[in-house]
């Protein structure tokens, strides 16, 4: 573990971020930036749901409000030894000012840490082009760029935006970078299965095609000592990981799974999947056309896509060995909805 190091944490109010800045303040001096903003000047920022600025502090972790999309470091240090870039903004519709967060914003953190020993960059699986093959497992280095992701439009444009202005820094400040490629994240923080959950609980599920596609997620605490091992690890400086989790799952398995937790019935009716792939694909003409978001459309995306990938260079590099099963995940991720009243406690 690194002890007595002073580090920053970019987007530190995130899911992610978060618990990996509670971790490493044990033994370090931990610096936070994020927005810290209310939910009115959040706006139209997709999937926020940050942790308080009062609650990190809580943790030992020094914060900063920073906008990454106009930043101002003058409160900030610039003597930090290792920077851990995890911020990111989902925008829909307004891919320029998702790059100047996402990607330039990036390159203005590393500028101003440029002094670092080391800095990683949190990326995403959304940099890859869909396989031919449904069933392909993606790697580090398959084809990237012609991805489409209605749920977060401009993602796949400001990661590997990211990733391009990252090497650039680590180019020319020198500085050793590491980029981690993140699969689907859930857990405690997350909001992806909170409709899922709470049409099950309801008994009011039905399932688009036959719940055969492939989902290969990352529980939360996975994916944090993967990217610590990213952090930690000698002489992978430059590289690129995937982190994902355990091994991918049918649809119809994770559903069953869900089900059970939440004491519900786990026989779903289904739907012909043939209609809805045809307004997929008039969403994702739409979209690529016209800049359009119609009704719902990432929302079948979760029965109608597969999404498997490859962790072996993290495993054989990083020593990388996700722990949580999917049945304890999700039994934690349901635990905290109705903690947070999401959902309506269980009554035994």
């Amino acid at each position: 573990m690194l002890a007595d190091e002073k580090i920053l944490v970019t987007g530190v109010s995130g899911m992610v971020a978060a618990p990996i800045a509670t971790y490493l303040a044990q033994q370090n001096e931990v610096w936070g930036i994020a927005r810290f903003a209310s939910d009115s000047v959040r706006g139209d920022a997709l999937y926020s749901n940050p942790l308080s600025r009062a609650s990190i502090e809580a943790q030992g972790v020094k914060t900063c409000a920073v906008d990454l999309g106009a930043p101002d470091f003058s409160e900030l240090p610039d003597d930090f030894t290792y920077v851990l870039h995890l911020a990111h903004t989902r925008l829909e519709g307004q891919l320029d000012r998702a790059l100047q967060v996402n990607a330039i914003g990036a390159g203005r953190v590393l500028q101003h840490c440029r002094r670092a020993k080391a800095a990683l960059v949190m990326s995403s699986h959304a940099v890859y082009s869909p396989p031919p093959d449904v069933f392909h497992r993606s790697r580090e280095g398959d084809d990237m760029g012609k991805a489409v992701t209605p749920w977060a439009p401009s993602s796949p444009a400001s990661k590997i935006s990211l990733e391009a202005v990252s090497r650039f820094c680590a180019e020319a400040f020198d500085l050793p970078v590491v980029i981690a490629r993140l699969a689907s994240v859930f857990g405690p923080g997350s909001c992806t299965w909170l409709d899922v959950c709470r049409k099950i609980a309801k008994d009011n599920f039905r399932i688009i095609g036959t719940g055969d596609n492939y989902h290969h997620i990352v529980y939360v605490e996975d994916l944090v000592e993967g990217l610590r091992r990213c952090g930690q690890t000698k002489g992978v400086e430059g590289k690129t990981y995937i982190l994902t989790g355990p091994g991918p799952a049918k649809l119809r398995q994770l559903l069953v799974i869900i089900a059970q937790e939440l004491g519900m019935n786990t026989s779903f009716t289904s739907l012909p999947a043939a209609p809805f792939r045809l307004y997929q694909r008039l969403c994702d003409f739409a979209h690529r056309s016209a800049g359009i978001q119609l009704v719902r459309s990432h929302y079948y995306d979760l029965f109608l896509m597969d999404q498997v990938f490859v962790a072996d260079k993290a495993r054989d590099e990083l020593g990388y060995f996700p722990k949580v099963s999917l049945k304890d995940g999700f039994g934690r991720l349901i635990q905290w909805y109705r903690e947070e009243g999401y959902l309506t406690p269980l009554v035994l």
